[in-house]
């Protein structure tokens, strides 16, 4: 696993090379949900 900022962004991006039935996991955090901070999770294809 390898951890990458984009100061552009304001993003960091967790990046894994294990591809399961052709996708990637990903995580974001989502601080405009509930009024508080909300770790997302999803995938993305590969």
């Amino acid at each position: 696993m390898e951890l990458q900022w984009e100061p552009q962004a304001s993003r960091l991006w967790a990046v894994c090379d294990e591809c399961v039935a052709g996708s990637k996991p990903v995580y974001w955090a989502d601080d405009a949900n509930d009024g508080g901070h909300a770790i997302r999770r999803g995938t993305v294809s590969c």
